[in-house]
């Protein structure tokens, strides 16, 4: 771990860089923090891609709009102890959906960053 870094994954059960509607799909967000630094994922909205249609999956305090469709982000991973920079994992697992007439699905979260580690 040489810089510090924010990214998101997603990955379905497959190896195929597609997921299928309803499939298990875990979104992950992954970061390479100094040491001491807690993180929370708040603000996510899925959208279309065009800006026509989109839907609010986590509100500014991290928290689900329903459960059913994006559950709420768990602390997954922090490795790193005794170094520097700490690699940190959040996610959760939804099944995939789509927008209709779209074949594709975005999504945007905002990661805030705490000294220490973060409260809701």
């Amino acid at each position: 771990m040489g810089q510090s870094g924010v990214w998101m994954e997603i990955k379905g059960q497959s190896s195929s860089r597609q997921v299928t509607v309803g499939e298990d799909t875990a979104v992950l967000i992954k970061a390479v923090l100094p040491a001491g630094f807690g993180t929370q994922v708040t603000d996510c909205v899925a959208h279309d891609g065009t800006g026509e249609t989109s839907q609010r999956l986590l509100d500014e305090w991290g928290c689900p709009i329903d459960e059913l469709i994006l559950p709420a982000m768990q602390p997954i991973l922090q490795d790193g102890s005794g170094s520097k920079l700490r690699l940190q994992v959040v996610g959760a697992t939804f099944a995939a959906f789509k927008f209709p007439d779209r074949n594709s699905l975005h999504l945007c979260c905002t990661l805030q960053l705490c000294r220490g580690s973060c409260t809701k």
